[in-house]
């Protein structure tokens, strides 16, 4: 190695705001797809249910519509992960050595999991006696 020569340095990455929207985008998709699709499907569901009285055709509805909901939103979170690549390459002249979906999709599943349990302590509660 020579003088003066500094490892592991990258120059300063440039992103666009047209970037920074389309990661928040995936983010707002990723909360979708956490919270938004489980909670519409089973309202859709328990409407399912109410109406035709068929407990079985109420969760045929919900775990094929969840799937396809789900599917449309990973093939829109792949197409912004792509554009952000793409516009990343022509700003900096380089690949990326992560883009932001994975860390969005993380950072989005702990939120969810955090309000499902903040939902369970204080909406659902622990009943106070047995049922009859």
């Amino acid at each position: 190695m020579a003088d003066g020569q500094v490892v592991g340095v990258y120059p300063p990455e440039v992103k666009s705001g047209r970037m920074r929207a389309e990661a928040f985008g995936m983010f707002i998709i990723g909360m979708t797809m956490w919270v938004g699709v489980p909670l519409i499907w089973l309202y859709l569901g328990s409407q399912v249910k109410a109406a035709a009285d068929s407990l079985g055709l109420a969760v045929v509805v919900m775990g094929i519509g969840a799937l396809a909901t789900i599917v449309g939103l990973v093939k829109i979170l792949g197409t912004l992960n792509r554009n952000w690549v793409d516009e990343y390459i022509e700003l900096n002249d380089r690949k990326p050595q992560r883009t932001p979906l994975e860390p969005v999709l993380v950072i989005s599943a702990i939120l969810a999991i955090a309000a499902f349990g903040l939902g369970i302590l204080f909406v659902g509660g622990a009943p106070t006696s047995a049922p009859r």
